[in-house]
């Protein structure tokens, strides 16, 4: 199976707050032009804990029926409140979509056995696949080799995405790889380190330079292995941009001057610093003069 590349999308909001449903479409359909068509939507990339059910729900609808099979969804569920997340499962899986990415309660740190049934008794309430989101700098929680020997077992538990940011974790993951449990990356700067073992990445660049991550894992995966890392250090100092402030305030900006996205946020995120907005206009020059655009 070839490695896949999954965009975690962002989320264009008017300055009222609500999504602005024209520009995630304008979003889609510069991702499906560019050959990815899997996404992460609601996800940490897509500020999807301060957006309410209720228009989760409409958004989804509303992109079910525009590109139907076009498109793949997989949800992004962030509750800490393990019931809150089953009520929102629940309600998300009368919908077309491939599964959730279900993210660790944050705050509410809790032992072994919590986590272990926080995740079961979410993949109990759905038919859907569900991924575990595992980034303990977000929520301080770990996962041992045990929590991960059980949740497997699980037959509609498939994969997890790492974003722990840990070259040893993510080697130490790779053992549990097989036919019904994936590992995605969620750390674009992993991408050369990981092609070759991993099932994909969930990438936040892709939501601006989909192609250059595409083109990327074609060169590897063709054995043109020189060319994939040279395309790739041309990215990479933009990638490092990215990250400098949290996701997805930069990405949110980047976005906003390529495809003239709404540039608005949900508090408590926030606009970023005038020079991190210097550096990513300066280095979307840079890209820009030799070429290097995704259209």
């Amino acid at each position: 199976m070839s490695f896949e590349v999954i965009t975690a999308l962002i989320t264009p909001f008017f300055k009222s707050g609500k999504v602005n449903y024209k520009g995630l479409c304008s979003l889609i359909d510069y991702q499906l032009k560019n050959e990815i068509d899997t996404f992460v939507i609601f996800g940490t990339t897509g500020e999807g804990a301060t957006i309410s059910n209720k228009e989760k729900y409409h958004i989804i609808k509303k992109l079910n029926n525009d590109y139907g099979l076009l498109i793949n969804l997989i949800v992004g569920v962030s509750q800490i409140d393990t019931l809150l997340a089953i009520e929102e499962v629940k309600y998300l899986s009368k919908l077309k979509i491939q599964g959730f990415l279900v993210l660790s309660p944050t705050y509410l740190k809790t032992n072994e056995q919590g986590v272990i049934n926080h995740f079961l008794k979410i993949a109990e309430s759905t038919s859907f696949l569900v991924y575990l989101y595992y980034i303990p700098k977000r929520t301080g929680q770990s996962f041992s080799p045990e929590i991960l020997k059980i949740l497997k077992q699980q037959k509609n538990i498939r994969g997890i995405k790492d974003a722990s940011n840990s070259k040893k974790y993510f080697e130490h993951l790779l053992t549990f790889q097989d036919l019904n449990f994936q590992i995605y990356s969620g750390e674009d700067a992993s991408l050369m380190e990981i092609i070759k073992n991993a099932d994909g990445l969930v990438s936040v660049i892709s939501n601006a330079y989909p192609k250059t991550i595409k083109d990327i894992v074609r060169l590897y995966e063709s054995n043109y292995l020189d060319e994939a890392q040279c395309l790739f250090d041309k990215i990479s100092k933009m990638i490092e941009l990215l990250f400098l402030e949290p996701n997805p305030i930069p990405i949110k900006y980047l976005m906003s001057r390529i495809l003239f996205l709404t540039n608005n946020y949900h508090l408590p995120l926030y606009y970023p610093s005038e020079e991190l907005k210097k550096m990513i206009d300066e280095e979307m020059r840079r890209l820009n003069n030799e070429d290097f655009i995704d259209r």
